[in-house]
């Protein structure tokens, strides 16, 4: 059976989504600095993508490596970023004020991609703009209420790196930017090496960290491979799915609580990027 390049896209993104979404759980389960945790986590992730590569490449893994060219400098800056806010987000404001703004980065991916890609943005992209940078208003009014505005902002950070690394992605399609990924993890955790005051895990917590490390490996390789068949803000826009699986299993398992700024504004999001989604799919 064939399947067009939008339908794989798709279902390559979904399913990197849904690996992902355990993410926020496991960090939050493990409740140890952020520094140790950034060092442990980039690790992980790239010994897990360079083990993934030299299963593939065999002898042409180095080559791999050399190919990703600039682009790939860039996109070793972005995601290295995007995690680093990532993990400082989750520090300073709840799972779900974090994730809701991190599903906001379709509207850089759209922003993006106009400007360095030409890709035009309709009519309904830019009304969704404006309604998603409302609830965002909102959400972040409530922060800075309770105290946790720096985490929002960390957030937003997040979002905006996400959707550079997928418009660089989709820019250089035709080259394996998996090794940028691995390298990305490796500097990662070289930064969180110097930061920490110790790097020094228990055995429970070494157990989950490999979990971690095993999810990310397998849903940021599938995430990083999606913008060669979609669009970058195609992409993005299938991030919300972590928002609603990622907040509902902290939610259940650990018990942190919903502020109604976030609940209120998030639906607003989910809802908006959602129908944006649709549209754009329905009527590319």
């Amino acid at each position: 059976m064939n399947i067009s390049d939008q339908a794989k896209g798709i279902l390559i993104t979904v399913c990197a989504v849904l690996i992902i979404s355990p993410d926020s759980l496991i960090i939050r389960l493990l409740d140890m600095n952020h520094w140790t945790l950034l060092f442990w986590r980039g690790l992980f992730v790239s010994t897990g993508m360079t083990v993934s590569l030299t299963i593939f490449y065999r002898q042409d893994t180095l080559q791999q490596f050399h190919k990703i060219g600039k682009s790939g400098l860039i996109l070793i800056a972005l995601f290295t970023s995007s995690t680093l806010f990532f993990v400082l987000a989750l520090t300073y404001t709840s799972v779900a004020n974090t994730l809701v703004i991190i599903a906001t980065a379709p509207i850089f991916a759209a922003i993006l991609s106009r400007v360095i890609l030409r890709e035009s943005i309709t009519m309904f992209t830019a009304l969704t703009i404006l309604i998603v940078l409302a609830a965002i208003t909102m959400i972040v009014s409530d922060s800075y209420q309770s105290g946790t505005l720096l985490g929002d902002t960390y957030a937003m950070g997040t979002a905006i790196c996400i959707a550079g690394g997928f418009v660089t992605t989709r820019r250089s399609k035709h080259i394996n930017m998996i090794p940028a990924i691995a390298l990305s993890s490796a500097l990662t955790a070289f930064i969180a090496l110097l930061a920490a005051d110790s790097i020094s895990i228990k055995s429970a917590e070494f157990n989950l960290l490999v979990v971690l490390g095993l999810i990310l490996t397998l849903g940021m390789g599938l995430l990083i491979i999606s913008p060669r068949y979609i669009s970058a803000p195609q992409v993005s826009l299938l991030m919300p799915l972590e928002t609603v699986f990622g907040t509902l299993l902290v939610w259940v398992i650990v018990g942190e609580p919903l502020s109604l700024a976030t609940a209120g504004g998030g639906s607003i999001i989910i809802l908006f990027l959602t129908l944006h989604s649709y549209h754009s799919i329905r009527y590319a």
